[in-house]
């Protein structure tokens, strides 16, 4: 059986393009994490409700606790592009979990952290003062 020298139809490189999509398909689950990552906001998200959830924890009963978050604040900015948006869904606590729920568009849905606890608390929206700085109060009650 002869081979011809310029190639048929029935000669595609199927390896070759399978292993070019998986290559492509690899690369950009690579850029969406990266992406994710270079903004800060899934780390971001961590570290306030767990830090929230340890003041929550640490905190005595009838104590009034009032919280920067002017970086994390305009990370949502950033990334939800409104700053009604960003300051109304970016800090919140479930009625009946004892947990914080941190979500600054991401992307990943946000992060929740649970403290321990059995104290009523309660997470005010975040307060934009005039300065431009960026609070939430917490309110632990027995």
């Amino acid at each position: 059986m002869g081979v011809n020298k310029r190639g048929s139809a029935n000669a595609i490189a199927w390896p070759e393009i399978t292993f070019l999509i998986l290559f492509l398909v690899f690369a950009a689950i690579l850029l969406v994490f990266v992406n994710n990552s270079v903004g800060g906001a899934s780390l971001t998200e961590e570290i306030y409700a767990k830090k929230i959830a340890l003041i929550i924890d640490g905190a005595k009963p009838n104590t009034d606790i009032v919280l920067d978050v002017t970086d994390a604040y305009e990370i949502a900015l950033r990334l939800k592009k409104d700053s009604g948006r960003a300051l109304n869904e970016s800090f919140s606590k479930a009625n009946n979990e004892p947990c914080i729920f941190v979500s600054l568009g991401s992307g990943q849905g946000g992060y929740s952290y649970c403290y321990f606890s059995d104290y009523d608390v309660t997470l005010s929206r975040p307060n934009l003062e005039a300065s431009g700085r960026v609070t939430v109060k917490i309110e632990v009650r027995e």
